[in-house]
């Protein structure tokens, strides 16, 4: 056997690796519960990351260094947002105190756990509508400290009949303070038949290097760095401006599309719309 024909077949045999680990986790996606999501996840990351054995010289890039796994793809960052597990905490956070994600009606973009981190005074929340009934067009957004005293509340008018909406905390509200959680929930139609969805978000500070670093980046720059620290509300804010700015950026209209629609799996919601 020459060794080209040696090179293809291991060539090959990488290629029906990869497949084989695609198609266990399709199956999983198709068969598997809302329970084992961190499952379906991690077998996602793993797809996203894997590179097979080098087959002699790694290739050299431009710029002289080479293609390495170190350079992780926008979906596999976001995913790891998606999948950071908080550390145990007492109220509000716990699971028992966090409230509901929500139904396919009216779910809260948040990750399984409902918990997640922003390095924001004023942060924005992001919900999920499948449609909005004819009586109403107006929600209500409800903020609980860590007492379960209300801290604000407001109720706005909704932009548009379905689909993700979102909404920042106003500057006239008091800003998150630094290592507080707090309990929000969001209500929607009229009492006979109202729906609400919540979750719990923390403020934490950030490293001056962090901060200094965010100052002089650019979106995608931001970007990589706010999912670093794992920050889920950041990060998802961030995501939707980039995808805004770059309509044309086939990889930001991706992440954002199958970022979402993973989360609207767990409740076996009818997916986001592609395109």
């Amino acid at each position: 056997m020459s060794k080209n024909q040696l090179f293809l077949g291991q060539i090959i045999l990488h290629l029906l690796l990869a497949l084989t680990i695609v198609q266990s986790a399709l199956a999983d996606i198709v068969f598997q519960k809302s329970s084992g999501s961190r499952t379906l996840l991690s077998k996602l990351l793993k797809i996203l990351e894997y590179e097979p054995p080098t087959i002699g010289k790694p290739e050299r890039t431009a710029d002289g260094g080479s293609r390495a796994s170190e350079n992780p793809t926008l979906l596999s960052e976001l995913l790891e947002v998606l999948e950071y597990e908080p550390p145990s905490r007492g109220k509000p956070g716990d699971t028992t105190d966090a409230g509901s994600r929500g139904s396919c009606d009216l779910l809260a973009i948040v990750p399984v756990h409902r918990y997640g981190l922003t390095a924001e005074e004023y942060p924005t929340f992001w919900f999920y509508l499948k449609s909005q009934p004819s009586f109403s067009r107006s929600a209500k957004l409800e903020l609980q400290d860590e007492q379960q005293n209300i801290v604000y509340t407001t109720t706005f008018e909704l932009t548009q009949n379905q689909g993700i909406i979102h909404f920042r905390l106003p500057q006239t509200a008091r800003p998150l303070e630094i290592g507080k959680e707090y309990r929000w929930i969001l209500s929607y139609g009229d009492m006979n038949d109202e729906m609400y969805t919540s979750g719990v978000i923390k403020r934490i500070a950030l490293e001056p290097e962090i901060e200094s670093q965010l100052k002089q980046a650019n979106s995608r720059e931001r970007l990589h760095l706010l999912a670093k620290k794992h920050l889920w509300y950041d990060t998802l804010t961030e995501l939707n401006q980039l995808r805004r700015a770059n309509p044309q950026d086939t990889e930001v209209d991706v992440a954002w599309t199958t970022l979402l629609n993973l989360l609207l799996s767990q409740l076996k919601c009818p997916y986001l719309p592609t395109g």
